[in-house]
């Protein structure tokens, strides 16, 4: 062990993009293969969106892919609802 203690391994996370007081965002969820399909990314979800909601932020989005099925079921989980959807284009020359 590591400084005494056991190795723990990362089952789930996201990132915090924008931590504005009145307007949260999260993006760039993951959880690891092996602990897909469990609840665990939808359970982290909702405990990071309560606790930026019960610390002062009147909102909290996120972004998501949409062909990205198992995050997608996440967000649904955690009862996000689709306020609007974009398209990325890129110009290559």
């Amino acid at each position: 062990p590591l400084f005494g203690a056991a190795l723990q391994e990362i089952v789930s996370t996201l990132r915090v993009i924008n931590n504005d007081q009145k307007n949260k965002m999260i993006g760039g969820m993951y959880t690891s293969k092996k602990y897909r399909r469990k609840g665990y990314a939808s359970e982290l979800l909702k405990s990071a969106t309560n606790h930026m909601l019960k610390n002062g932020g009147e909102k909290c989005g996120l972004l998501t892919e949409r062909s990205n099925i198992g995050s997608n079921k996440a967000v649904n989980s955690a009862k996000y609802q689709k306020r609007y959807e974009w398209v990325n284009f890129q110009i290559i020359e």
